[in-house]
């Protein structure tokens, strides 16, 4: 456009081809083009975010799961723990007296 061939803007016209390249990398083009590269970066990271999330909740759902199965079992237990104790004749057994002599050994003493 401006009547100057290649050769001579790059041998004699370095100072305008480095303002020019300047204008190019922040023009608004350029700018555009980092809107839309952040977007990009955006976008993936949110997809990323998106994974990440749904493997959350399926490690949630299954430690949520085996807490579940973890107290139905314990529920369990204490339960046939409580039927053992019940079904067990206890009786008191009497403690030896400070002596060393239990009831029955006083009795055959005397």
């Amino acid at each position: 456009m401006a009547d100057v061939s290649r050769n001579s803007l790059y041998r004699y016209h370095a100072p305008i081809l480095r303002e020019l390249r300047e204008h190019q990398r922040h023009g608004p083009q350029a700018a555009h083009l980092k809107a839309r590269k952040r977007a990009e970066r955006r976008r993936i990271e949110n997809l990323s975010l998106r994974e990440h999330v749904a493997k959350l909740a399926a490690l949630v759902d299954h430690y949520y799961a085996a807490h579940r199965d973890a107290a139905r079992l314990l529920e369990r237990h204490d339960r046939e723990l409580a039927e053992l104790r019940s079904k067990l004749a206890t009786k008191p057994t009497p403690l030896p007296a400070p002596g060393g002599l239990g009831p029955t050994a006083r009795a055959s003493r005397a």
